[in-house]
């Protein structure tokens, strides 16, 4: 299991997310950026899980 590479840092918060990455990227669904092309099969993939874990939560 990797973890996600996302880091938020700033003068009041430091933030690592803990979130195991999806395989074959370095960050989780909820930090990984959508491609440019918002047609392809990628974004359409990517933006479906990411909108099932946003109403995980």
């Amino acid at each position: 299991m990797t973890t996600c590479k996302y880091e938020y840092n700033d003068e009041y918060v430091k933030y690592k997310c803990d979130k195991e990455a999806l395989d074959g990227y370095d960050y989780c669904i909820l930090h990984l950026e959508l491609p440019d092309e918002f047609e392809s099969e990628e974004f359409n993939k990517i933006n479906e899980q990411k909108e099932m874990e946003i109403k995980k939560r």
